[in-house]
């Protein structure tokens, strides 16, 4: 594949970095991973990855892993809809998803918004209560998704 057509960034992004995310375009971007595990911060806010999905129009793989504590997106931010997820978005995973109420709305949006997704893949990170971990998967089975042929698995 043309190096041109795959970059792959991995970033320890933290709440500082907002400002850097919602000034800079990433036109290329195709395939993205958040991971703040080893962090100087526990906190990574929604606002960060809205900002970067809006400014990366041709994204196709989304993955989010090793997040302890994602803080509140502003409302304001889910009344658009970035292009990417309208266009492109094929692949959607989140592993070690903590199931709080506002990460279950960030993947509602996601699923609701994403009309070329092809796979979502949620790993609700409940270790030791499976009950909670079984909710947690039901809840996410019956969201509305965009794009009706999309597979979803949730593990």
């Amino acid at each position: 594949m043309n190096s041109l057509m795959f970059i792959l960034m991995l970033f320890n992004l933290i709440q500082l970095q907002v400002a850097c995310c919602s000034a800079i375009n990433f036109p290329r971007l195709i395939k993205f991973e958040l991971n703040t595990f080893g962090s100087n911060s526990s906190k990574c806010s929604l606002e960060l990855l809205m900002f970067l999905l809006h400014n990366s129009p041709i994204l196709k793989e989304l993955t989010i892993t090793s997040v302890s504590n994602f803080l509140l997106v502003p409302r304001t931010f889910l009344n658009s809809v970035p292009g990417c997820l309208l266009s492109h978005l094929e692949i959607f995973v989140w592993g070690d998803f903590g199931g709080r109420r506002h990460e279950r709305d960030f993947v509602a949006y996601i699923l609701a918004n994403s009309k070329c997704l092809k796979t979502a893949r949620i790993s609700p990170i409940c270790y030791y209560n499976l009950e909670e971990k079984e909710k947690i998967a039901e809840d996410i089975k019956s969201m509305y998704r965009v794009s009706a042929s999309s597979q979803l698995i949730t593990h």
